[in-house]
């Protein structure tokens, strides 16, 4: 994608091309789910790290490493410029 992509393109539009392209980023409702997930597996460490996470900061997109655990806390997405390092731009 290029810069003028890039800025030509609604947030919406940026997010969920990145959801489709990279495991980090992810939405409150999937956030949601995976803490449901782990409090089923008795996993409630995870689970409360990752419900204060979203409590504490809420956005409909996050940026949060599934595999990390506990040792990446969701980041909240509100706007282009959060995700713009995520990008490395062809022009």
């Amino acid at each position: 994608m290029t810069r003028a992509e890039f800025e030509s393109k609604t947030f919406e539009e940026v997010m969920e091309q990145l959801n489709e392209e990279k495991d980090d980023i992810t939405t409150y409702e999937m956030l949601k789910e995976f803490a449901v997930s782990k409090i089923e597996e008795d996993n409630l460490f995870i689970a409360i790290h990752i419900l204060e996470a979203i409590n504490n900061d809420s956005a409909e997109w996050y940026i949060y490493d599934y595999c990390m655990g506990t040792l990446q806390t969701p980041s909240s997405v509100t706007c282009k410029e959060d995700i713009e390092h995520e990008f490395s731009f062809d022009d």
